[in-house]
C-alpha cells in the first residue's frame, strides 16, 4: 500500500497538484487511523488530505483510477414495467438506424446495460485501437456503437431511465479505454491520461466543452485573486517609514541629521489597460479566456478598454459592462464578427483575413488618445500577417507613448518569425512577448502587467 500512495501522489503531481510532505505525511496517518480495507474510506481520506481545490478533481479521479481500481463494474441493470417496452421500428428517432445502432438503442431501452458493456468489450477485442489516445478510442467506439443515434431516439422517447443508464454506459467506456491505453502504453499511457486530464496545461483550442465551462470558472477565481496583487509606489509623507536615501543625503549636505525626520508611505498605482485581441481564426478562443482575465481583474486597474481586430479594429469596452464576464466576451466577438457573415457594422474585418499592420495602423489613427504614459498595452495574437506588410513601426510608435507593451502570442517560441510571422520584428519594441496558450502560461502572463 505504501508504494500504492507513493505512486498516487508522484500522478498527482505530474499532474499539476501541488502536494508537500507534509501533506503526504497527513494522508498516511489518516490512512493508518481508519485504515486501508474499505477502498471508499481510503478514497476519502486522500481526498480529504490531498485534494485543495475542486478544479483538479478530473486529475484526483484519474490518479485514483489509475492506482486503485483493477476493473470497472458493469451499468447496473433495473426492471422493465411490463408493457414498458416494444419493437423499435416506427418509434419516433429511430429512422434510418443503422443494425448497430438499433441493438444498442435496444438494449438500452430495455435496460440491459450488462450487455451493452459487453459489446463495448467485444469491440475493444477486435478493435483495441492501440495508436489512439483513450479520448479518441472512445469516439471511436461511439460512431461504431451507433451511440448518437440512439441518444438522440432516447431523447426523442423522453426516456429518461434510458438517458441516465446511457450515462452510466458513457462511464464504463471512457474507464476501459483508459485501462486499454494503460495496458498498451504502460507509465506512457499514464501520462498521456494525465496530460489530458491536466486542464492548467491543456492548450485552450484543445479544451471539451465542459473543460471550457470549467475554464471559465477557474478563470474567475484567478482575476479576483490577481486583482489582490497591487503595485505600491513610496512618496513622501508625515507618516510612514524613513526614507533612508533622503536622510543619508541631507546628512553629507549639511555634515549633520535633518531637524526633522523624512518619512515615506506607500501609494497605490493602479494602471490603465489597453487591451488588443486578435479574434481571427484559431485565435478567438486565446482571445477570449484572455479577456475574461482581464475583466475578472478589473478592479486592478484604474481603466480597461478593449479592442478586437483581424484586419481593422473596433472598440468592444462597453460590452463588459453588464452581465456576466462569458457573455459579454462572447457578445462582444459575435458583434465584431459575425459568425454567419464575418461583417457587421462595427466590423473588425472586411477580408476575415489577419493583417496586423493595417489593424495596428487603424488602431493608432481611430484610437491613438488611449496611449498614455500611464498606459499598459496588452497585445494577444499569434502575429501572422498572411504575407500582408507587418509595419513593425506601428508597434513601435504603440511602445514609445506608453509605459509598457506586453504581447501574449499562443505560438510555439521556435516558429516565431518562421513563414508569415511577424513576432521576430514585433518583439524587439515590446517589453515582453510571452507564450500563452494554456491557464498556467496566462497567470504568469498577467504577473507582468
Amino acid at each position: 500500500m505504501e508504494k500504492t500512495i507513493i505512486r498516487f501522489i508522484t500522478i498527482l503531481r505530474r499532474g499539476g497538484l501541488t502536494v508537500s510532505l507534509s501533506e503526504g505525511e497527513d494522508a498516511a496517518r489518516g490512512l493508518a487511523a481508519f485504515g486501508v480495507e474499505d477502498p471508499e474510506t481510503v478514497r476519502a481520506v486522500l481526498r480529504a488530505t490531498l485534494l485543495k481545490n475542486e478544479d483538479q478533481k478530473d486529475v484526483f479521479d484519474l490518479a485514483w483510477r489509475v492506482c486503485f481500481r483493477r476493473e470497472e463494474a458493469f451499468p447496473a441493470e433495473t426492471e422493465i414495467t411490463p408493457g414498458e417496452c416494444g419493437g423499435h421500428d416506427g418509434e419516433p428517432g429511430t429512422a434510418g438506424m443503422s443494425p448497430m445502432a438499433r441493438r444498442f438503442y435496444g438494449l438500452l431501452r430495455d435496460r440491459r446495460g450488462g450487455e451493452a458493456a459487453e459489446l463495448i468489450d467485444a469491440a475493444l477485442r477486435e478493435e483495441p485501437g492501440r495508436e489512439l489516445t483513450a479520448a479518441e478510442m472512445a469516439e471511436q467506439l461511439k460512431i461504431s456503437l451507433g451511440w448518437f443515434m440512439a441518444n438522440y431516439a432516447l431523447k426523442q422517447n423522453g426516456d429518461e431511465e434510458g438517458k441516465a443508464l446511457l450515462s452510466d454506459i458513457e462511464r464504463y467506456l471512457i474507464l476501459r479505454c483508459e485501462r486499454v491505453r494503460i495496458e498498451a502504453k504502460g507509465e506512457e499511457g499514464v501520462a498521456e491520461l494525465i496530460a489530458a486530464a491536466n486542464s492548467a496545461d491543456k492548450d485552450f483550442s484543445a479544451l471539451s466543452e465542459s473543460q471550457v465551462r470549467l475554464m471559465e470558472k477557474q478563470i474567475a477565481r484567478l482575476g479576483k485573486k490577481l486583482a489582490g496583487r497591487y503595485s505600491y509606489r513610496l512618496k513622501p509623507a508625515k507618516h510612514g517609514v524613513p526614507d533612508t536615501r533622503e536622510i543619508m543625503a541631507e546628512t553629507a549636505r549639511r555634515g549633520h541629521l535633518p531637524a526633522e525626520m523624512r518619512r515615506l508611505s506607500k501609494r497605490r498605482d493602479r494602471p490603465d489597460l489597453v487591451i488588443l485581441c486578435d479574434i481571427s481564426g484559431s485565435m478567438g478562443i486565446y482571445s477570449a479566456f484572455c479577456l475574461q482575465l482581464v475583466c475578472a481583474m478589473e478592479r486592478y486597474f484604474r481603466s480597461v478598454r478593449s479592442f478586437l481586430f483581424i484586419d481593422s479594429v473596433v472598440e468592444t469596452t462597453l460590452f463588459f459592462r453588464s452581465g456576466t464576464v462569458a457573455e459579454g466576451v462572447a457578445a462582444a466577438m459575435e458583434k465584431a464578427y459575425p459568425k454567419r457573415t464575418g461583417r457587421s457594422k462595427e466590423q473588425c474585418t472586411t477580408t476575415g483575413v489577419s493583417d496586423y499592420g493595417r489593424a495596428m495602423e487603424t488602431f493608432h489613427r481611430v484610437y491613438g488618445e488611449v496611449l498614455t504614459k500611464t498606459a499598459t498595452v496588452l497585445i494577444v495574437g499569434d502575429a501572422k500577417t498572411n504575407w500582408f506588410p507587418p509595419k513593425p513601426e506601428e508597434i513601435r510608435t504603440i511602445r514609445e507613448k506608453t509605459k509598457k507593451l506586453i504581447w501574449l502570442n499562443p505560438e510555439p517560441a521556435e516558429t516565431w518569425g518562421k513563414e508569415d510571422s511577424a513576432a521576430d520584428q514585433y518583439a524587439p519594441f515590446c517589453d515582453a512577448m510571452l507564450e500563452c496558450r494554456n491557464l498556467k502560461q496566462l497567470e504568469k502572463a498577467m504577473m507582468r502587467v
